[in-house]
């Protein structure tokens, strides 16, 4: 899956958590980046990783560059 979703190493700080939700909810828009691998959807990432400690903030920042547009 590593290769899969294109994931390097690091020298610090984690890469990716994996967090399984206490309900269905958050996968109501979810997307599939490789077959079996099921995600929230991009704008629901970003919400989290905006509220985690240590490097979600980086990591946010990083997908809302990549990957989210706002409109203006």
């Amino acid at each position: 899956m590593k290769s899969s979703l294109n994931l390097s190493q690091i020298g610090k700080g984690e890469n990716v958590i994996v967090t399984l939700p206490k309900g269905d909810g958050l996968f109501m828009d979810t997307i599939e980046p490789t077959p079996g691998a099921i995600c929230t959807s991009p704008t629901q990432t970003y919400l989290d990783l905006s509220a985690a400690g240590e490097r979600g903030q980086e990591a946010a920042e990083h997908l809302r560059n990549e990957r989210l547009t706002w409109k203006k």
